[in-house]
């Protein structure tokens, strides 16, 4: 079983940095701060933003429907679903 280097405890947004807490071997807490701005380009560039969402549809011929496109940074915050794994993946690729 391949083991995370580190989690992402807890992160807080501000207007220019995203304040991240890394737990390093499941106790060591440690403070990461990056730009805000360099992060949600990361995000554009790398496709974070895209969506689909395939749905059951008893209507079309072949019984599926599917629904593209890309979240606005607000929507992404707002939504919060993939925040700490694409954090994670950021600071393992351009911090780490």
């Amino acid at each position: 079983m391949k083991m995370n280097k580190f989690e992402i405890e807890d992160y807080t947004l501000t207007d220019e940095n995203i304040e991240i807490i890394l737990l390093l071997d499941g106790s060591i807490s440690k403070d990461l701060t990056i730009k805000r701005w360099d992060f949600e380009r990361w995000l554009k560039d790398n496709q974070k933003l895209d969506y689909c969402n395939d749905y059951a549809d008893a209507r079309s011929f072949c019984g599926h429907g599917q629904d593209t496109g890309v979240l606005s940074l607000e929507e992404y915050w707002q939504n919060g679903k993939y925040i700490s794994t694409d954090l994670y993946e950021y600071t393992l690729k351009n911090v780490w």
